[in-house]
């Protein structure tokens, strides 16, 4: 089995959305402060909130990317972040210490030790890894695709097999 990566898609039209109606917002906003309509701090505060919010959504939805890799070879999955030009490699855990993969539900409870990695504000399928290395035990959260997800199955039935070895 060789190096998989698989960077999901913005699946979500909701971020995109929500820029689009802030844009509008913030023109509406100058141009209610050139001409002069009504008190022009509340115009530069409502200008100031939803730049904030502007801001925030883009850099959370449309500059951020996430890759997973898995490999076999060197024994890690890798999750690798991308803002912009910037690369930062968020999770690095053994693939061997990977004990069970299935998808999320709604019961899941997110706290201490998990770890998400979402593209997708509320994505409707994502994937939960669980990893032991005997010290911890963490969870993952990821967004995959069929594919993706098999070869995680693959990788958790192929460290099985290698641990009987």
């Amino acid at each position: 089995m060789s190096d998989m990566s698989y960077t999901p898609s913005q699946k979500n039209k909701m971020p995109l959305i929500v820029v689009t109606g802030c844009t509008v917002l913030l023109i509406l906003c100058a141009l209610f402060m050139m001409l002069g309509v009504g008190n022009s701090l509340v115009w530069q505060g409502l200008f100031l909130l939803v730049a904030a919010v502007f801001v925030f959504f883009y850099t959370r939805y449309f500059s951020t990317t996430y890759t997973y890799t898995i490999s076999p070879e060197t024994d890690s999955f890798l999750v690798v972040q991308q803002k912009g030009k910037r690369l930062t490699t968020l999770c690095n855990l053994k693939l061997s210490t990977m004990y069970m993969v299935r998808p999320f539900a709604e019961g899941d409870q997110i706290g201490e030790n998990c770890y998400s990695y979402l593209v997708t504000l509320n994505p409707e399928d994502t994937t939960l890894l669980f990893f032991d290395d005997g010290e911890r035990k963490v969870k993952v959260r990821i967004e995959t695709d069929e594919f993706f997800y098999d070869l995680l199955v693959k990788a958790l039935e192929y460290g099985a097999d290698a641990e009987e070895e």
